[in-house]
C-alpha cells in the first residue's frame, strides 16, 4: 500500500535552507576566477563543481565551472562538426582555457538563507541542477545546498513523522 507523505512533505517544504545547508568554507570547492585552468582541473578532481569568486576577500560569486563545461575544453575541434573561431569557444587545443573566468558559466542560479525547501526544489527542477550556491545581499558565498542535503533532510522529517522511507 502507497505510504501518505503528505504531511511530512508538508513540514519539509517550509524547512528553512540556512537549517540544512553545508556551512563549512572549507568544503565548499571554490576558486578565484584569475585561478589557472590546471588548478581548475585538479579542483574538479575531488568535486564535480567548483564556485569561481571575484576574490579570496570579498567571496562575491561570479560563476561556476562543472564537468560539463570542462568536457568543453577538452573537445577536439573536429568534434563540433564546424571548424569554430579559436576565440569562440575556451579550448585547450586552441591554448584559449586560460584561467577559470575563461571557462566559467557566468548566469548562476542561486538561492539565499531565507529561501524554503520548496522554493530551492522548484528552482532545481526548473533549471535541471543538482546544487544550488547560497549567498547573502552582496552575493557572497555563504554555503550551499545539495539535492543530497534535501534527501537527508526529507529522511529526518519523514523519521520525526513515523515514516519509514
Amino acid at each position: 500500500m502507497q505510504k501518505d507523505y503528505r504531511e511530512v512533505l508538508g513540514k519539509f517544504y517550509e524547512t528553512k535552507i540556512k537549517e540544512i545547508m553545508e556551512k563549512r568554507p572549507w568544503d565548499i570547492p571554490h576558486l578565484k576566477q584569475d585561478a589557472e585552468i590546471n588548478d581548475v582541473i585538479a579542483s574538479l578532481r575531488d568535486k564535480h563543481h567548483v564556485w569561481i569568486v571575484n576574490s579570496e576577500e570579498s567571496e562575491k560569486l561570479v560563476g561556476v565551472i562543472t564537468e560539463k563545461d570542462i568536457l568543453g575544453i577538452f573537445a577536439h575541434p573536429e568534434d563540433f562538426g564546424y571548424k569554430p573561431s579559436p576565440k569562440a569557444i575556451p579550448s585547450l587545443y586552441h591554448g584559449t582555457a586560460g584561467n577559470a573566468e575563461s571557462v566559467m558559466t557566468k548566469k548562476v542560479i542561486t538561492c539565499n538563507l531565507e529561501a524554503t525547501v520548496k522554493d530551492v526544489v522548484t528552482t532545481m527542477t526548473k533549471y535541471d541542477v543538482r546544487r544550488l550556491p547560497v549567498i547573502d545581499e552582496n552575493e557572497k558565498i555563504l554555503g550551499e545546498v545539495t539535492l543530497m542535503d534535501l534527501i537527508n533532510k526529507f529522511m529526518s522529517v519523514a523519521y520525526q513523522y513515523g515514516k519509514r522511507v
